[in-house]
């Protein structure tokens, strides 16, 4: 303890050793929250998430984000990104729709 502060109030290093550990508290309840929340996927729902939506959503994307590009220039590709965020919300809604989460008993 330094001479000046003779014992009044909390030591600053007591301070930080609170903070970090509230800091921790909260990182590991916001992480717990996070896995209560989300289901766990199985290896073959994410093969089929990759191999039979995202890669055939990305070549399109690709391949119409080079048409736009050669037709329209830069200026195409503003709208190209407006097309694609419209597109992504028409996924998410469709995919969203055709898997119901299951669990909810109708009895």
């Amino acid at each position: 303890m330094s001479p000046t502060r003779r014992g009044r109030g909390p030591r600053p290093e007591s301070a930080t050793a609170l903070r970090r550990e509230r800091e921790s508290e909260i990182i590991g309840w916001v992480l717990m929250a996070v896995r209560w929340a989300f289901p766990r996927f199985r290896y073959d729902q994410i093969m089929r998430l990759g191999w039979k939506m995202m890669l055939p959503v990305s070549l399109a994307n690709v391949a119409l984000t080079a048409a736009v590009y050669l037709w329209a220039g830069r200026d195409g590709l503003a709208w190209m990104g407006i097309i694609e965020w419209i597109a992504i919300l028409f996924f998410v809604g469709l995919s969203a729709r055709s898997h119901p989460v299951s669990g909810a008993h109708h009895g």
